[in-house]
């Protein structure tokens, strides 16, 4: 299956899933603690944007980024520049911003595969992957994305440059 086959496809289907390889992968339940951790990451990258007054817009998962043809990928958390993309569109065509919450079904696919997948996009700066165990957060950019990565815990800051954000990783894991 293409990925132009697979939107309409899984608009039809509802849950979450992914296109890997051109086949549909539904995407597992999720514990309270990772739910919880994609919330906390995308309520406090949506305060960052509208406190700056960037032209940014942040979404939750429910979105898809197109890798390639046959390849498509439902992040936890993005960021967008630009206008405002329509309510009954699926696909964010150029985000800045990505972000992972790991699970115990997905560390090493989020690390590896999805990084490779996310930079092969042009418009990616940025890879967040969030460890709720950890209270961690390992950060790629553009430039590094193929080291390690930065790894940032409580009382450090990722700074997202661009767009122009400083997310204080505790954030990631509460509100305060």
């Amino acid at each position: 299956m293409t990925v132009d086959e697979y939107l309409p496809w899984v608009i039809a289907q509802g849950g979450r899933w992914e296109l890997i390889d051109g086949r549909p992968v539904k995407m597992p339940s999720e514990t309270l603690g990772h739910v919880d951790a994609k919330f906390y990451v995308c309520l406090a990258l949506k305060e960052l944007v509208e406190t700056t007054g960037l032209d940014l817009h942040v979404l939750s998962d429910g979105a898809t980024v197109r890798i390639d043809e046959r390849n498509a990928n439902e992040p936890d958390c993005l960021v967008y520049a630009g206008p405002k993309l329509p309510d009954n569109v699926l696909e964010v065509p150029a985000p800045l911003v990505i972000v992972e919450v790991v699970s115990p079904h997905s560390g090493s696919r989020d690390k590896i595969r999805k990084r490779q997948d996310y930079f092969s996009v042009a418009s990616v700066e940025h890879y967040l992957v969030v460890e709720p165990e950890m209270r961690t957060v390992l950060h790629f950019d553009r430039g590094n994305w193929q080291a390690d990565g930065r790894v940032l815990g409580d009382g450090e800051t990722v700074q997202l440059t661009p767009p122009g954000l400083k997310l204080p990783v505790r954030r990631c894991f509460s509100f305060r």
